[in-house]
């Protein structure tokens, strides 16, 4: 994967997937970044569409693919 598809597929949607989880969702910072690091950056190196669906949905199917 070359820098621009990792900042398109990886990077950006964890920047706004954190984001999301602290101002939507009540998440302190640590544990959204915990959660980030640990769960959304390996379900998106798997499965680059999920770059593609809303916040919501995101956050839904990596909770859902860590549970």
């Amino acid at each position: 994967m070359n820098t621009l598809q990792n900042e398109r597929f990886m990077l950006s949607p964890c920047r706004e997937l954190y984001h999301y989880m602290m101002l939507k969702k009540g998440y302190e910072a640590s544990d959204a970044d915990a959660l980030v690091r640990k769960y959304a950056r390996s379900a998106l190196a798997r499965n680059a569409e999920i770059s593609e669906l809303s916040l919501a949905k995101m956050f839904e199917a990596i909770k859902k693919d860590n549970n």
